[in-house]
């Protein structure tokens, strides 16, 4: 099974395409929400990314209870066809493919 998706990988030219294409513009789509008052960092390397949800976008000061953000934000991509993770209040999207 490994040797078949290692075979994918190179016949489709991913990881190029991923370091060229596809992960600069992810990381552009998520500077833009990083403007968001919620969102205190934006971060994305190749096709993975979090957001870090504050209460204070100016001093980055997380919420006070932590992790009940994240719940909420993580329940209202649900409901609109986004799959994010959500470890405390950081939310973490990942490419699969």
């Amino acid at each position: 099974m490994a040797s078949v998706n290692l075979s994918i990988i190179q016949q489709e030219n991913l990881v190029t395409r991923t370091r060229e294409e596809m992960g600069p513009y992810l990381a552009a789509k998520w500077r833009q929400i990083a403007e968001h008052p919620l969102v205190g960092e934006a971060r994305s390397v190749g096709l993975i990314g979090a957001l870090e949800l504050v209460r204070d976008k100016q001093t980055r000061q997380f919420f006070d209870k932590r992790g009940e953000v994240g719940s909420i934000c993580r329940d209202f991509c649900f409901q609109n066809g986004l799959i994010m993770r959500a470890v405390r209040d950081t939310m973490i999207v990942s490419r699969r493919w």
